[in-house]
């Protein structure tokens, strides 16, 4: 062990002759001096730090105070329509409302709340496109969307172990592929109609809460067009209608609760009229 060490000492010395010495008196920084700029650069980014910190509560206490305003009437105008719009109205159609802090331009709803990012907040232009998303996302709760879209899953999970099985006793091993493809393909099956039916429902929702719905079809189609480099954005949609559909539906749903309005009729979603048992 001391051989080594003496080695690897005679190595450090060879190393510190051989290298060049400066050739200029810089000063020299004692540790008193060091320790008060040390301090000095620990309080700088504190204090940078506190103020970002205060900049970020700001604005989100902005943005929380912007969505309570909003939310509110979309809130109110939702209850309202609750028992007669919504599939199961046990709960009132009484949802929370969050923003998240993210740089992702999105919102959704889970059941039982409705989150909106920071971006998809700053991406709306006025109070009236903040209501047009949060109607669809509430129009997502109040037709019970994620329920639905929980049992399709589990549905299209059974057909495909099933399937799985199946093979297995044929001598093929499917390593369970059957089964994902059963469970995405019965979310695909019916996503599609959940997103065209809370743009439906969303609309109404949103003009009974007191706001201009006359420029939804534009900000969805500014949403799809955000990004000019997704050019297959404009036409292709695994869970979403494509946006050319959605745009032309949109100003239909405008057009017709217009009429509805000028009528004097209700302004609630058009009912399916279901057959009856006579006409089976």
């Amino acid at each position: 062990m001391a051989g080594k060490y003496n080695i690897l000492c005679a190595l450090c010395l060879i190393m510190l002759c051989a290298c060049n010495p400066t050739r200029t008196a810089f000063p020299d920084v004692n540790s008193i001096e060091l320790k008060k700029e040390t301090d000095k650069q620990r309080w700088e980014v504190a204090k940078k730090q506190w103020k970002k910190d205060q900049r970020h509560r700001k604005m989100m206490m902005e943005k929380q105070q912007r969505l309570f305003n909003v939310s509110d009437k979309i809130a109110n105008a939702a209850i309202d329509m609750c028992t007669k719009v919504a599939v199961d109205s046990s709960d009132f159609c009484i949802y929370d409302f969050e923003v998240v802090n993210s740089r992702s331009i999105n919102a959704w709803a889970d059941g039982k709340k409705i989150s909106i990012t920071t971006a998809m907040m700053n991406f709306t232009k006025n109070d009236e496109d903040l209501a047009i998303v949060l109607g669809h996302e509430v129009a997502h709760n109040m037709m019970q969307h994620q329920s639905a879209s929980t049992k399709n899953s589990l549905i299209g999970s059974f057909i495909g172990a099933l399937a799985d099985e199946t093979a297995g006793s044929y001598g093929y091993n499917t390593k369970k592929s059957l089964q994902k493809a059963g469970q995405q393909m019965s979310l695909a099956l019916f996503s599609k109609d959940m997103e065209r039916e809370a743009d439906y429902v969303g609309l109404y929702i949103t003009r009974n809460s007191g706001y201009d719905i006359s420029n939804a079809a534009d900000l969805w189609r500014r949403l799809s067009l955000r990004d000019l480099k997704n050019k297959e954005a404009v036409v292709i949609a695994d869970s979403h209608p494509t946006n050319p559909e959605r745009f032309v539906a949109l100003e239909k749903i405008t057009d017709e609760i217009t009429n509805k309005i000028s009528n004097g009729e209700e302004i609630l979603p058009t009912q399916k009229q279901l057959a009856s048992n006579n006409n089976l």
